[in-house]
């Protein structure tokens, strides 16, 4: 996500997008700073397990530290429903407030995903930094994204982000900072070109990302006579372990959360006819956005032309079966299920 304010080192949705160097190409940058500290938000709604939500809700504090933020609180509100204008009720908004003055804390963060306008009347309300579940991802793959592929759809997933969260920052920006350097009335006005610099930006990004995808085709063309096993599953279940074992690679696994964004190719044993080609991409999550998906479907098209799939599961968490069915669905959605 893409807010905060001066005291904290992130980059606020109401701060205008900025190239880094002028005459450089757009760059529109998530940044978000480590160190932090954080109060959690989650709603169980009539019918859902409060079991699954505490999973959930450990899973997302799991993202933060991945992040180098603590969580120092947590706050639950059960509902009926949400509401359209702060997602939660407004005295729950000030208990969560003062809850952070307490803690000490910038973040409030919410376990599920917000609209743009539930993130500003919950900023207004709050005085705080608000963040949900997709921006948190995001920042993550920000950082952990290495090639220009993985770059490129880390760019793409972040600017479809913020689009719908572009409303009204302008004019908040100048209620919180006194106007400042800029002129009464320029807010509405900024937002738009904002948002055509923003779709600009995507547009030439989603070019160069069809290029990269031809060139990766023609790679995996090329393998067309060796055997194609992709592994999948859900983000730290063991996936880069297995394949340095199978590979008798050098490649480092990390016990942290979709710590590969990158696709890995590696042969199996060179002496087997024909080769056995074995891959570790991209790790699933619950509630990864649409949009997500869709950005890295590049990425996941060694998965789609896979001839073999491998599943790996880590037992050993309680409700494992939930994590097969999240990578069984993202597997459906790209078409290789």
């Amino acid at each position: 996500m893409i807010r905060c304010y001066e005291d904290f080192g992130v980059i606020h949705e109401n701060v205008p997008l900025k190239a880094k160097d002028e005459g450089v190409e757009d760059n529109f940058e998530l940044v978000f700073s480590s160190q932090e500290k954080a109060i959690v938000v989650s709603v169980l709604l009539q019918g859902e397990s409060g079991e699954r939500l505490e999973e959930e809700v450990a899973e997302l504090e799991s993202l933060l530290r991945t992040l180098g933020v603590q969580a120092v609180g947590r706050t639950l509100q059960k509902r009926q429903k949400l509401t359209p204008n702060c997602y939660i009720g407004s005295g729950k908004v000030q208990e969560i407030k003062e809850l952070a003055l307490q803690k000490g804390a910038k973040l409030i963060v919410f376990d599920r995903n917000l609209s743009g306008p539930q993130v500003r009347n919950l900023e207004e309300m709050t005085g705080l930094v608000v963040l949900d579940r997709t921006g948190v991802i995001l920042e993550i793959f920000s950082r952990h994204a290495r090639t220009n592929q993985a770059k490129t759809q880390v760019e793409i997933a972040r600017l479809e982000y913020l689009l719908p969260r572009m409303t009204g920052a302008w004019t908040h920006f100048q209620r919180q900072r006194g106007g400042g350097a800029l002129q009464r009335g320029m807010g509405e006005k900024q937002i738009e070109i904002d948002r055509r610099r923003a779709r600009d930006r995507i547009s030439r990004l989603q070019k160069q990302l069809e290029q990269i995808r031809k060139e990766k085709a023609t790679q995996r063309k090329s393998r067309s006579n060796e055997l194609k096993v992709a592994i999948v599953g859900y983000t730290n279940s063991g996936k880069t372990t297995l394949m340095k074992g199978l590979t008798k690679s050098q490649i480092a696994p990390k016990d942290e959360l979709f710590a590969t964004l990158d696709t890995s190719v590696k042969t199996i044993d060179p002496r087997t006819r024909p080769k056995i080609l074995l891959s570790d991409t991209v790790g699933f999550i619950r509630n990864l956005s649409h949009s997500l998906i869709e950005s890295f479907r590049t990425t996941l098209e060694e998965v789609s032309e896979a001839d073999l799939l491998l599943h790996v599961v880590d037992v050993s968490y309680a409700h494992y079966e939930d994590h097969i069915k999240v990578t069984n669905s993202v597997l459906a959605d790209i078409g290789a299920g």
